[in-house]
């Protein structure tokens, strides 16, 4: 998917979500084995929903981005690389969550993954 704007839903048995170039106000993408990988940005009282069984899940949002944050995977990393100029940080305590809040907030962004890493970076 390139270039989505507004609501988008992608959904996937066995294949990957791979999202470019987004400017997202509500969006729910989901697998149960594959990847998802999203490049874009989030309105700013908009939702972006992720959920995979097994497979990694990789966001690259603005360095600017006011959102709350609620990560968790049972069985995988959770890797966080959007806050600050430091450099990326790793959770790895599996199966618990990891919530944070960017800038003043009003976004919101979950992901949920039971076997794979969640990776948040920097566009």
């Amino acid at each position: 998917i390139r270039g989505a704007r507004g609501d988008i839903m992608a959904t996937t048995v066995g294949g990957a979500i791979v999202a470019m170039d987004g400017a997202v106000v509500r969006a729910h993408l989901e697998t149960v084995s594959g990847t998802i990988a999203y490049d874009g940005s989030v309105d700013p009282r908009g939702t972006l929903d992720v959920v995979t069984h097994s497979g990694d899940v990789t966001l690259r949002l603005p360095p600017e981005i006011a959102a709350e944050f609620d990560l968790e995977s049972f069985d995988g990393a959770i890797v966080v690389g959007i806050m600050g100029k430091g450099p990326e940080r790793e959770y790895p305590r599996k199966g618990k969550p990891v919530s944070f809040v960017t800038g003043a907030g009003g976004s919101h962004v979950m992901v949920r993954s039971f076997k794979g890493e969640v990776r948040i970076l920097k566009r």
